[in-house]
């Protein structure tokens, strides 16, 4: 088929976003569009986490199968083009699906969709993010934490955490994402979008350009509320080495708190120390009904992408060690399983499969075990003192 979106065709698009916390496998359903979520590649399903291939992110399936977007949505009138026909009066209603919290490849992904839909084609201004966003999903980005440059993707991280709905947050990304366009396509503009000059005099991207600044304090105080430890984790040549990590005892103040713990570390060190594993909980619920300490909604484990140390193997005992609380608990799932060769959950540990076993995260429904459960299993050669877990 040929490269048309909905405005060539004349047709009149309304698009409504919706946000799934699950990430159930999909499949196609006309004038819907999952991305990011789904658990396959298809026509109107595009997600990267089957853990196939090389690293990838959805961002760069959508620009590298746009005929999965475009087929999709606008087969009938493309297989009539050239000879276009009379488009209907009646607005059509196009749905987008990601998952709830869309983060940056989320986002640009859904951009990049959108466009395609309506345009036929990606902005080339636009897909050249795409590398860095792969990048930025598999944790291996580079950050400059003097913040002379500020990526798009930077740029948005800190400032969707002002936003309390998630359809909020993809409309700034949008509104970004629209200005870097335009100024893409201004001959007086010459600064590349990681310039720090393009945000900063910019009505609403200048105060995002403000609070991270901020945040580097934040960054401090998180580390002084924490606990550094060594852990010995496996090695990509199975043997194990000791790795410099930092937990977090309650949930972070910074939002780019993975970035300066990989470049600057232990604040105030020279040379830098950075750390290169982090545990870092998020909502708390009080304490857990075991009493064995407080209780966290989501606990994400977490390297560098590009780091030499596996975690697959930590989050597989951790679906383990969920799925007997389930058992105890008599609590019975509903759906195929996301891991069959771990356990029956619909709903597991994410074991880091589709970012090269970099990160390990709780289930998206989230945890059942406690903080010190949790620590006791993936760090089983380090206990932490049952005072030291934050209440």
């Amino acid at each position: 088929m040929i490269e048309m979106g909905s405005r060539a065709l004349g047709l009149k698009i309304s698009w409504h976003f919706e946000f799934s916390r699950h990430n159930d496998r999909r499949e196609s359903v006309s004038d819907l569009v999952c991305v990011d979520t789904g658990q396959q590649l298809c026509p109107g399903v595009i997600d990267h986490h089957q853990g196939k291939g090389e690293p990838s992110c959805a961002a760069k399936e959508v620009i590298d199968h746009p005929e999965l977007i475009r087929d999709h949505l606008l087969g009938p009138w493309l297989q009539e083009a050239p000879q276009v026909p009379n488009a209907p009066s009646a607005t059509i209603l196009w749905c987008l699906l990601t998952h709830t919290s869309p983060d940056w490849d989320a986002v640009l992904a859904s951009y990049l969709a959108v466009r395609i839909a309506e345009d036929g084609v990606v902005p080339e201004p636009i897909r050249t993010l795409v590398p860095q966003a792969v990048a930025w999903d598999q944790g291996c980005e580079d950050f400059d934490p003097s913040l002379q440059t500020i990526s798009p993707a930077l740029l948005y991280t800190i400032a969707q955490a002002d936003f309390d709905e998630d359809c909020e947050k993809m409309a700034f990304a949008f509104r970004l994402l629209d200005y870097l366009h335009t100024c893409a396509d201004n001959r007086g503009i010459s600064l590349a979008c990681d310039r720090r000059e393009l945000y900063e005099n910019h009505s609403e991207f200048g105060k995002v350009v403000r609070k991270l600044e901020a945040d580097s304090a934040y960054y401090r105080s998180d580390v002084e509320n924490g606990r550094t430890i060594t852990v010995e984790l496996l090695g990509r040549n199975r043997s194990k080495r000791a790795v410099r990590t930092l937990v977090c005892l309650k949930t972070p103040q910074s939002s780019l708190l993975k970035h300066w713990a990989h470049s600057i570390g232990v604040p105030g060190s020279d040379p830098p120390r950075p750390f290169e594993c982090l545990v870092v909980p998020y909502g708390l619920l009080g304490r857990h009904p075991s009493g064995s300490g407080v209780h966290f909604k989501r606990v994400m484990i977490s390297v560098r992408g590009d780091a030499d140390v596996l975690l697959g193997d930590i989050g597989r005992h951790l679906e383990l060690s969920e799925q007997q609380e389930r058992e105890q608990r008599g609590i019975v799932q509903h759906g195929g399983a996301r891991y069959p060769e771990i356990s029956p959950s619909p709903d597991p540990w994410y074991d880091g499969r589709g970012h090269n076993y970099t990160i390990v995260d709780s289930p998206r429904g989230g945890t059942l075990l406690s903080y010190q459960q949790i620590i006791d299993c993936a760090f089983a050669d380090y206990r932490f003192p049952q005072n030291t877990i934050a209440s």
